[in-house]
């Protein structure tokens, strides 16, 4: 068998073990945040502490696995089909999501946008995973108070967007700069460090930005710490971009509604499977798999928490709370103004106020 034919194997076994890998140690996460929450009795300050460090470690391993699988389907694209990806919303979406840690640790969380073209020619999916891991892990360096800067612009040659991700923390010596982006590879402040670590993170990210045909390196940032410096071609035009909105399906936005959001959503989902759901929200949105909700609305179930026990007393399994696919769920949101003809909504992040 010629390695052309033994690489794609490859490649499906890789996206196969992720895979399977994948609801075990989510299963387990939310076990453990069900212990760790209290909902099925209380535990001891030692045992929390046992469990948090479990939990943490089955985070890390999660995050593998889902750099896995996204570099699997970034290597399982057709050569001759093309992608678009809106690095502004992805930049955005990012810093929603890691909004709640940096602002429990008081580190200030920003993005900064100053580019022309902002579509760059990549797999949307793998591009995400990849500046997760490298905003993971610039949080992870960087000390209570600190500071983390996503920022996005265009290069000189006009072809491609550059992508900072610049933070306040320990920094990367001069001679490992280049040694970070190599398998397992960590710097001494690494692994003295009591963080848990495999060195895998900026090997999977430099793995997704080379497929991309882009290029990645590490600097020292202006902020103190360290800076990674990520280049993507620019898409090579609207059309192709304009594309890759059409692909993706119909983009429904919902504001405001703890209850009556979710329930939109879901049946937004069943009418149009490929549909792209928003729900924006002050408050916390509860989850919309469904049977439980109705007990909570109608307040014979006084608490959220008491919707994750059967009427029996069991804890539910943590696929019947998991994410409906294409829903999207911006908690403590609050939405601004509304551009119909633009199609924009502005919003504002409630919690960095």
């Amino acid at each position: 068998m010629d390695k052309e034919t033994r690489q794609p194997d490859n490649i499906e076994l890789t996206a196969l073990t992720a895979h399977q890998l994948q609801s075990p140690l989510a299963a387990v996460k939310h076990l453990l945040e069900m212990l760790l929450g209290d909902y099925v009795g209380p535990v001891s300050g030692r045992q929390k502490e046992l469990l948090a460090r479990a939990a943490e470690r089955c985070d890390q391993g999660v995050e593998t696995v889902r750099r896995m699988l996204a570099i699997a389907r970034a290597q399982q694209e057709t050569a001759g089909e093309e992608a678009a990806t809106d690095l502004v919303a992805v930049l955005h979406k990012i810093q929603s999501q890691y909004a709640h840690q940096a602002q429990a640790r008081n580190i200030k969380l920003t993005v900064d946008i100053d580019a022309r073209a902002t579509w760059a020619s990549c797999q949307e999916a793998a591009i995400t995973e990849a500046l997760n891991a490298v905003v993971n892990n610039a949080l992870k360096y960087t000390p209570d108070h600190g500071q983390v800067r996503l920022a996005l612009g265009n290069e000189p040659d006009e072809k491609h967007l550059l992508i900072s991700v610049a933070d306040s923390g320990t920094g990367i010596p001069v001679e490992a700069r280049k040694k970070v982006f190599e398998h397992f590879y960590r710097t001494v402040d690494q692994r003295n460090s009591t963080r848990p670590g495999t060195g895998l993170g900026l090997a999977f990210v430099r793995a997704i930005v080379i497929a991309a045909g882009g290029s990645i390196r590490a600097e020292a940032s202006d902020l103190g710490g360290a800076e990674i410096l990520i280049t993507l071609p620019i898409a090579k035009s609207a059309g192709e971009a304009s594309g890759s909105d059409e692909s993706r399906g119909m983009k429904v936005v919902i504001v405001g509604g703890v209850a009556a959001g979710p329930k939109v959503a879901s049946k937004v989902i069943r009418l149009m499977p490929d549909a792209e759901v928003t729900i924006v929200e002050r408050g916390t949105t509860l989850s919309y798999a469904g049977c439980g909700l109705p007990y909570y609305v109608s307040g014979v179930v006084k608490k959220q928490s008491e919707l994750m026990s059967t009427p029996v007393g069991a804890v539910r399994d943590h696929v019947f709370f998991q994410n409906v696919k294409n829903v999207r769920v911006m908690n403590q949101t609050e939405a601004l103004s509304i551009d119909r003809q633009a199609k924009q909504l502005l919003v504002q992040d409630l919690v960095g106020r």
